[in-house]
Protein backbone atom coordinates (compact mmCIF):
# COMPACT_ATOMS: atom_id res chain seq x y z
CA UNK A 1 0.00 0.00 0.00
CA UNK A 2 2.80 2.39 0.90
CA UNK A 3 4.41 1.74 -2.47
CA UNK A 4 1.16 2.17 -4.35
CA UNK A 5 0.33 5.67 -3.07
CA UNK A 6 3.62 7.29 -4.21
CA UNK A 7 3.25 5.57 -7.59
CA UNK A 8 -0.28 6.85 -8.05
CA UNK A 9 0.85 10.29 -6.95
CA UNK A 10 3.64 10.32 -9.55
CA UNK A 11 1.23 9.23 -12.28
CA UNK A 12 -1.23 11.96 -11.23
CA UNK A 13 1.55 14.58 -11.07
CA UNK A 14 2.98 13.63 -14.46
CA UNK A 15 -0.48 13.88 -16.00
CA UNK A 16 -1.04 17.30 -14.45
CA UNK A 17 2.28 18.55 -15.84
CA UNK A 18 1.64 16.97 -19.20
CA UNK A 19 -1.81 18.50 -19.61
CA UNK A 20 -0.96 22.00 -18.34
CA UNK A 21 -3.74 23.81 -20.21
CA UNK A 22 -7.32 24.92 -19.39
CA UNK A 23 -8.06 22.98 -16.21
CA UNK A 24 -11.50 24.38 -15.46
CA UNK A 25 -14.68 24.78 -17.45
CA UNK A 26 -15.09 28.25 -18.92
CA UNK A 27 -18.45 29.71 -17.87
CA UNK A 28 -19.11 31.93 -20.88
CA UNK A 29 -22.56 32.96 -19.59
CA UNK A 30 -21.10 34.33 -16.36
CA UNK A 31 -18.19 36.00 -18.18
CA UNK A 32 -20.58 37.68 -20.61
CA UNK A 33 -22.82 38.84 -17.77
CA UNK A 34 -19.90 40.35 -15.85
CA UNK A 35 -18.60 42.20 -18.93
CA UNK A 36 -21.98 43.65 -19.91
CA UNK A 37 -22.36 44.99 -16.35
CA UNK A 38 -19.25 47.06 -17.06
CA UNK A 39 -21.27 48.98 -19.63
CA UNK A 40 -19.54 47.53 -22.69
CA UNK A 41 -21.40 47.87 -26.01
CA UNK A 42 -22.61 44.38 -26.93
CA UNK A 43 -22.54 45.20 -30.66
CA UNK A 44 -18.77 45.61 -30.39
CA UNK A 45 -18.30 42.37 -28.49
CA UNK A 46 -20.35 40.03 -30.68
CA UNK A 47 -19.62 37.70 -27.76
CA UNK A 48 -21.52 34.61 -28.88
CA UNK A 49 -19.84 34.36 -32.27
CA UNK A 50 -16.36 35.68 -31.49
CA UNK A 51 -15.41 34.76 -27.92
CA UNK A 52 -13.49 31.56 -28.64
CA UNK A 53 -11.43 33.15 -31.43
CA UNK A 54 -10.65 36.19 -29.29
CA UNK A 55 -8.93 34.55 -26.33
CA UNK A 56 -5.43 33.32 -25.50
CA UNK A 57 -4.25 31.56 -22.36
CA UNK A 58 -1.52 33.18 -20.32
CA UNK A 59 -1.49 30.06 -18.13
CA UNK A 60 -3.92 27.27 -17.24
CA UNK A 61 -6.31 29.58 -15.36
CA UNK A 62 -5.62 33.04 -16.81
CA UNK A 63 -7.20 34.14 -20.09
CA UNK A 64 -6.75 37.31 -22.12
CA UNK A 65 -9.93 38.28 -23.99
CA UNK A 66 -9.50 40.81 -26.81
CA UNK A 67 -12.84 41.09 -28.65
CA UNK A 68 -12.36 40.63 -32.36
CA UNK A 69 -11.94 43.92 -34.23
CA UNK A 70 -11.40 46.05 -31.11
CA UNK A 71 -8.62 47.20 -28.80
CA UNK A 72 -10.62 46.39 -25.68
CA UNK A 73 -8.91 43.90 -23.41
CA UNK A 74 -10.13 41.82 -20.48
CA UNK A 75 -8.22 39.56 -18.12
CA UNK A 76 -10.17 36.54 -16.90
CA UNK A 77 -8.98 34.72 -13.78
CA UNK A 78 -10.69 31.34 -13.86
CA UNK A 79 -9.79 30.09 -10.39
CA UNK A 80 -12.07 28.97 -7.56
CA UNK A 81 -14.01 32.16 -8.13
CA UNK A 82 -14.31 33.86 -11.52
CA UNK A 83 -12.76 37.33 -11.81
CA UNK A 84 -12.98 39.55 -14.90
CA UNK A 85 -10.85 42.70 -15.12
CA UNK A 86 -11.02 45.29 -17.91
CA UNK A 87 -7.44 46.23 -18.79
CA UNK A 88 -8.17 48.43 -21.82
CA UNK A 89 -11.31 50.47 -22.36
CA UNK A 90 -10.44 51.56 -25.88
CA UNK A 91 -13.59 51.80 -28.00
CA UNK A 92 -11.49 51.63 -31.16
CA UNK A 93 -13.22 49.38 -33.68
CA UNK A 94 -11.36 49.01 -36.94
CA UNK A 95 -8.83 47.08 -38.96
CA UNK A 96 -7.70 44.40 -36.50
CA UNK A 97 -10.17 41.71 -37.41
CA UNK A 98 -8.39 38.41 -38.15
CA UNK A 99 -5.31 39.55 -36.23
CA UNK A 100 -2.95 37.02 -34.69
CA UNK A 101 -3.30 37.29 -30.90
CA UNK A 102 -0.54 35.61 -28.88
CA UNK A 103 1.62 35.90 -25.77
CA UNK A 104 5.40 35.95 -25.52
CA UNK A 105 6.63 35.77 -21.97
CA UNK A 106 4.28 37.97 -19.95
CA UNK A 107 3.45 40.24 -22.88
CA UNK A 108 0.34 40.08 -25.05
CA UNK A 109 0.83 40.82 -28.76
CA UNK A 110 -1.51 41.45 -31.67
CA UNK A 111 -0.14 41.15 -35.20
CA UNK A 112 -1.77 42.28 -38.43
CA UNK A 113 -5.48 42.58 -39.06
CA UNK A 114 -8.00 44.00 -41.48
CA UNK A 115 -11.39 45.73 -41.61
CA UNK A 116 -13.18 48.90 -42.70
CA UNK A 117 -11.74 48.40 -46.20
CA UNK A 118 -8.26 48.73 -44.74
CA UNK A 119 -5.40 46.53 -43.57
CA UNK A 120 -2.88 46.80 -40.73
CA UNK A 121 0.54 45.18 -41.29
CA UNK A 122 2.22 45.97 -37.94
CA UNK A 123 2.93 44.36 -34.58
CA UNK A 124 1.46 45.91 -31.41
CA UNK A 125 1.64 44.89 -27.75
CA UNK A 126 -0.30 45.73 -24.61
CA UNK A 127 1.56 47.83 -22.07
CA UNK A 128 -0.01 47.22 -18.64
CA UNK A 129 1.64 50.29 -17.09
CA UNK A 130 -0.08 52.69 -19.45
CA UNK A 131 -3.10 50.41 -20.06
CA UNK A 132 -2.70 50.93 -23.79
CA UNK A 133 -1.64 49.19 -26.98
CA UNK A 134 1.71 50.33 -28.40
CA UNK A 135 3.39 49.67 -31.73
CA UNK A 136 6.39 47.36 -31.56
CA UNK A 137 9.21 48.72 -33.71
CA UNK A 138 10.84 45.98 -35.79
CA UNK A 139 14.18 46.63 -37.47
CA UNK A 140 14.45 45.89 -41.20
CA UNK A 141 10.68 45.49 -41.45
CA UNK A 142 9.67 46.08 -45.09
CA UNK A 143 8.40 49.60 -45.73
CA UNK A 144 6.27 48.19 -48.53
CA UNK A 145 4.42 45.77 -46.22
CA UNK A 146 0.69 46.06 -46.93
CA UNK A 147 -0.97 43.08 -45.25
CA UNK A 148 -0.16 40.15 -42.96
CA UNK A 149 -1.57 37.19 -44.91
CA UNK A 150 -0.49 34.49 -42.42
CA UNK A 151 1.58 34.47 -39.25
CA UNK A 152 2.38 31.99 -36.51
CA UNK A 153 4.58 32.08 -33.43
CA UNK A 154 7.08 29.39 -32.46
CA UNK A 155 9.28 29.97 -29.42
CA UNK A 156 10.94 33.38 -29.92
CA UNK A 157 10.02 34.09 -33.51
CA UNK A 158 7.03 34.85 -35.72
CA UNK A 159 6.92 33.37 -39.20
CA UNK A 160 4.99 35.71 -41.47
CA UNK A 161 3.74 35.81 -45.05
CA UNK A 162 3.49 39.45 -46.10
CA UNK A 163 1.72 41.03 -49.04
CA UNK A 164 3.44 44.16 -50.39
CA UNK A 165 2.50 47.35 -52.16
CA UNK A 166 3.94 47.67 -55.65
CA UNK A 167 4.50 50.41 -58.22
CA UNK A 168 1.55 49.22 -60.30
CA UNK A 169 -1.63 51.24 -60.48
CA UNK A 170 -4.22 50.43 -57.82
CA UNK A 171 -6.72 49.04 -60.36
CA UNK A 172 -4.10 46.81 -61.98
CA UNK A 173 -4.28 43.03 -61.64
CA UNK A 174 -0.65 43.18 -60.54
CA UNK A 175 -1.04 45.90 -57.91
CA UNK A 176 -0.68 43.55 -54.92
CA UNK A 177 0.92 40.42 -56.36
CA UNK A 178 4.21 40.67 -54.45
CA UNK A 179 4.58 38.36 -51.41
CA UNK A 180 7.43 37.51 -49.07
CA UNK A 181 8.00 34.93 -46.37
CA UNK A 182 10.05 36.12 -43.41
CA UNK A 183 10.63 35.92 -39.66
CA UNK A 184 10.43 38.39 -36.78
CA UNK A 185 12.77 37.69 -33.87
CA UNK A 186 10.86 38.69 -30.73
CA UNK A 187 14.08 38.90 -28.68
CA UNK A 188 16.02 41.22 -30.99
CA UNK A 189 12.93 42.84 -32.63
CA UNK A 190 14.43 42.26 -36.07
CA UNK A 191 12.88 41.09 -39.33
CA UNK A 192 14.63 38.64 -41.67
CA UNK A 193 13.40 38.03 -45.19
CA UNK A 194 13.52 34.40 -46.38
CA UNK A 195 12.31 34.69 -49.98
CA UNK A 196 9.89 36.54 -52.29
CA UNK A 197 7.45 35.41 -54.94
CA UNK A 198 4.54 36.72 -57.00
CA UNK A 199 0.99 35.40 -57.01
CA UNK A 200 -2.39 36.64 -58.25
CA UNK A 201 -4.15 37.36 -54.94
CA UNK A 202 -3.79 35.74 -51.51
CA UNK A 203 -6.88 33.50 -51.40
CA UNK A 204 -4.98 30.25 -51.96
CA UNK A 205 -2.14 31.40 -49.67
CA UNK A 206 -4.24 32.10 -46.55
CA UNK A 207 -4.74 29.82 -43.57
CA UNK A 208 -8.18 30.67 -42.17
CA UNK A 209 -8.34 31.28 -38.42
CA UNK A 210 -11.73 29.73 -37.73
CA UNK A 211 -14.41 30.42 -35.10
CA UNK A 212 -12.48 28.61 -32.38
CA UNK A 213 -8.75 28.93 -31.82
CA UNK A 214 -6.28 27.37 -29.42
CA UNK A 215 -2.54 28.05 -29.63
CA UNK A 216 0.14 25.80 -28.18
CA UNK A 217 3.89 26.07 -28.61
CA UNK A 218 3.94 23.67 -31.54
CA UNK A 219 0.38 23.63 -32.90
CA UNK A 220 -2.54 25.92 -33.71
CA UNK A 221 -5.99 24.35 -33.45
CA UNK A 222 -8.86 25.92 -35.40
CA UNK A 223 -12.56 25.10 -35.48
CA UNK A 224 -15.17 26.18 -38.04
CA UNK A 225 -18.80 26.12 -36.93
CA UNK A 226 -21.37 24.53 -39.23
CA UNK A 227 -25.01 25.61 -39.38
CA UNK A 228 -26.18 22.22 -38.03
CA UNK A 229 -24.28 22.70 -34.77
CA UNK A 230 -21.28 20.55 -35.69
CA UNK A 231 -17.74 21.85 -36.11
CA UNK A 232 -14.96 21.14 -38.59
CA UNK A 233 -11.51 21.18 -36.98
CA UNK A 234 -8.05 21.46 -38.46
CA UNK A 235 -4.58 21.55 -36.93
CA UNK A 236 -1.55 23.50 -38.05
CA UNK A 237 1.92 22.21 -37.17
CA UNK A 238 3.86 25.46 -36.85
CA UNK A 239 7.27 23.77 -36.93
CA UNK A 240 6.63 21.95 -40.22
CA UNK A 241 4.17 24.47 -41.70
CA UNK A 242 1.71 21.60 -42.15
CA UNK A 243 -2.10 21.90 -42.03
CA UNK A 244 -4.11 18.72 -41.53
CA UNK A 245 -7.20 17.07 -40.04
CA UNK A 246 -7.51 13.91 -37.94
CA UNK A 247 -10.29 11.28 -37.61
CA UNK A 248 -10.48 11.91 -33.82
CA UNK A 249 -12.01 15.34 -34.44
CA UNK A 250 -14.55 14.40 -37.12
CA UNK A 251 -17.24 13.71 -34.49
CA UNK A 252 -16.13 16.28 -31.89
CA UNK A 253 -18.90 18.83 -31.19
CA UNK A 254 -18.56 22.61 -31.11
CA UNK A 255 -16.78 24.07 -28.10
CA UNK A 256 -18.92 25.78 -25.47
CA UNK A 257 -16.47 26.27 -22.59
CA UNK A 258 -17.81 23.43 -20.48
CA UNK A 259 -16.29 21.12 -23.03
CA UNK A 260 -12.96 22.12 -24.50
CA UNK A 261 -10.16 21.16 -26.87
CA UNK A 262 -6.49 21.90 -26.24
CA UNK A 263 -3.02 20.66 -27.12
CA UNK A 264 0.05 20.12 -24.95
CA UNK A 265 3.29 18.93 -26.56
CA UNK A 266 2.06 16.43 -29.18
CA UNK A 267 -1.02 15.37 -27.23
CA UNK A 268 -4.51 16.59 -28.17
CA UNK A 269 -7.05 16.62 -25.30
CA UNK A 270 -10.85 16.81 -25.40
CA UNK A 271 -12.85 17.43 -22.24
CA UNK A 272 -16.57 16.74 -22.75
CA UNK A 273 -19.56 18.26 -20.98
CA UNK A 274 -19.31 15.64 -18.20
CA UNK A 275 -15.62 16.55 -17.61
CA UNK A 276 -14.48 13.24 -19.12
CA UNK A 277 -11.02 13.70 -20.64
CA UNK A 278 -9.93 11.90 -23.79
CA UNK A 279 -6.69 12.36 -25.71
CA UNK A 280 -4.73 11.27 -28.75
CA UNK A 281 -1.09 11.48 -29.83
CA UNK A 282 -0.80 13.72 -32.89
CA UNK A 283 2.46 12.06 -33.89
CA UNK A 284 0.81 8.64 -34.16
CA UNK A 285 -2.67 9.37 -35.50
CA UNK A 286 -3.68 9.31 -39.15
CA UNK A 287 -3.56 12.69 -40.90
CA UNK A 288 -6.15 13.73 -43.47
CA UNK A 289 -6.13 16.47 -46.14
CA UNK A 290 -2.50 17.37 -45.45
CA UNK A 291 -1.21 20.65 -46.88
CA UNK A 292 2.35 21.84 -46.30
CA UNK A 293 2.43 25.61 -46.63
CA UNK A 294 6.21 25.90 -46.42
CA UNK A 295 6.50 23.68 -49.50
CA UNK A 296 3.60 25.47 -51.18
CA UNK A 297 5.22 28.90 -50.76
CA UNK A 298 8.59 27.55 -51.91
CA UNK A 299 6.91 26.12 -55.02
CA UNK A 300 5.62 29.61 -55.80
CA UNK A 301 9.16 30.95 -55.46
CA UNK A 302 10.55 28.15 -57.65
CA UNK A 303 7.86 28.73 -60.30
CA UNK A 304 8.79 32.41 -60.39
CA UNK A 305 12.46 31.45 -60.78
CA UNK A 306 11.61 29.04 -63.60
CA UNK A 307 9.65 31.73 -65.42
CA UNK A 308 12.51 34.22 -65.03
CA UNK A 309 14.97 31.55 -66.20
CA UNK A 310 12.88 30.80 -69.29
CA UNK A 311 12.54 34.51 -70.06
CA UNK A 312 16.31 34.94 -69.68
CA UNK A 313 17.08 31.95 -71.92
CA UNK A 314 14.56 33.07 -74.55
CA UNK A 315 15.89 36.62 -74.52
CA UNK A 316 19.48 35.36 -74.76
CA UNK A 317 18.71 33.20 -77.80
CA UNK A 318 16.73 36.03 -79.38
CA UNK A 319 19.59 38.50 -78.94
CA UNK A 320 22.20 36.00 -80.18
CA UNK A 321 20.03 35.20 -83.20
CA UNK A 322 19.61 38.88 -83.94
CA UNK A 323 23.35 39.50 -83.66
CA UNK A 324 24.13 36.59 -85.98
CA UNK A 325 21.47 37.77 -88.43
CA UNK A 326 22.78 41.33 -88.50
CA UNK A 327 26.37 40.15 -88.74
CA UNK A 328 25.67 37.81 -91.62
CA UNK A 329 23.08 39.99 -93.31
CA UNK A 330 23.98 40.86 -96.93
CA UNK A 331 22.15 43.28 -99.17
CA UNK A 332 21.77 40.49 -101.73
CA UNK A 333 21.06 36.80 -101.34
CA UNK A 334 24.03 35.41 -103.28
CA UNK A 335 27.31 36.30 -104.92
CA UNK A 336 25.54 36.06 -108.29
CA UNK A 337 23.94 39.43 -107.64
CA UNK A 338 27.36 41.00 -107.08
CA UNK A 339 28.74 39.33 -110.22
CA UNK A 340 25.90 40.70 -112.35
CA UNK A 341 26.39 44.20 -110.97
CA UNK A 342 30.14 44.00 -111.46
CA UNK A 343 29.64 42.93 -115.10
CA UNK A 344 27.49 46.00 -115.74
CA UNK A 345 29.90 48.32 -113.91
CA UNK A 346 32.86 46.98 -115.93
CA UNK A 347 31.27 48.43 -119.06
CA UNK A 348 31.59 51.87 -117.42
CA UNK A 349 35.22 51.53 -116.34
CA UNK A 350 37.13 54.79 -116.77
CA UNK A 351 33.90 56.77 -116.87
CA UNK A 352 31.73 58.65 -114.44
CA UNK A 353 28.05 57.85 -113.93
CA UNK A 354 25.31 59.79 -112.11
CA UNK A 355 23.82 58.85 -108.81
CA UNK A 356 20.54 57.86 -110.46
CA UNK A 357 22.29 55.61 -112.96
CA UNK A 358 24.23 53.88 -110.18
CA UNK A 359 21.03 53.32 -108.16
CA UNK A 360 19.41 51.63 -111.15
CA UNK A 361 22.45 49.35 -111.61
CA UNK A 362 22.38 48.49 -107.90
CA UNK A 363 18.63 47.81 -108.19
CA UNK A 364 17.73 50.15 -105.32
CA UNK A 365 16.06 53.01 -107.18
CA UNK A 366 12.57 51.94 -106.07
CA UNK A 367 13.28 52.48 -102.33
CA UNK A 368 12.67 55.65 -100.30
CA UNK A 369 15.29 58.39 -100.27
CA UNK A 370 16.78 57.49 -96.86
CA UNK A 371 16.75 53.77 -97.61
CA UNK A 372 18.49 54.36 -100.94
CA UNK A 373 21.23 56.34 -99.22
CA UNK A 374 21.82 53.57 -96.67
CA UNK A 375 21.75 50.71 -99.17
CA UNK A 376 23.95 52.57 -101.65
CA UNK A 377 26.61 53.12 -99.01
CA UNK A 378 26.55 49.47 -97.91
CA UNK A 379 26.63 48.10 -101.45
CA UNK A 380 29.49 50.36 -102.58
CA UNK A 381 31.49 49.21 -99.56
CA UNK A 382 30.76 45.53 -100.25
CA UNK A 383 31.59 45.79 -103.95
CA UNK A 384 34.83 47.64 -103.33
CA UNK A 385 35.88 44.99 -100.78
CA UNK A 386 35.51 42.32 -103.50
CA UNK A 387 38.11 44.26 -105.55
CA UNK A 388 36.62 43.30 -108.90
CA UNK A 389 35.60 46.84 -109.59
CA UNK A 390 35.99 50.07 -107.62
CA UNK A 391 33.37 52.79 -107.16
CA UNK A 392 34.60 56.24 -106.08
CA UNK A 393 32.40 59.23 -105.34
CA UNK A 394 33.74 62.42 -106.98
CA UNK A 395 32.46 65.95 -107.56
CA UNK A 396 30.98 66.75 -110.94
CA UNK A 397 33.35 68.71 -113.16
CA UNK A 398 30.68 71.10 -114.46
CA UNK A 399 28.96 71.66 -111.10
CA UNK A 400 30.99 71.17 -107.94
CA UNK A 401 27.88 71.19 -105.78
CA UNK A 402 26.94 67.69 -106.88
CA UNK A 403 28.58 64.28 -106.91
CA UNK A 404 28.86 61.47 -109.38
CA UNK A 405 30.55 58.09 -109.27
CA UNK A 406 33.76 57.12 -111.00
CA UNK A 407 34.08 53.48 -112.04
CA UNK A 408 37.63 52.11 -111.92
Amino acid sequence: MNKTIPLLFLIFLSFRLYSAAPEKAIDTFQIHTMITKMGVDESLLNFKNNFFKSIVFKDANTIYYNPEGTLMLFKIENNDSLVVLQLSKSIYHGHNFKRNLFTHGDTLFSYGGEGLFNVFPHLIFFDEKSSSWLKKEVRNYPLTARKVVNSWKTKDKITVLLNHYSNEQANSNFAFNHFSLGEINLITSEYKNLFDFTNEGDKELRINNGDFQYHSEKYDLMGFYNSNGTCRYQIFNKIKGELFQIPFLTTTPSINGINYLYIHDNQLFFRNNESYLDSIDLMKTEKLNVMNYFNFYRSKKNNNNKILYLIFISATFLILGLIIYIKNKKPFKSNNSYINIEKILNTYKGNNISKDELDKILNIAHYSYETIKTKRSVLIKEINQRKKVNIVRVRKIDDKRYFEYQIK
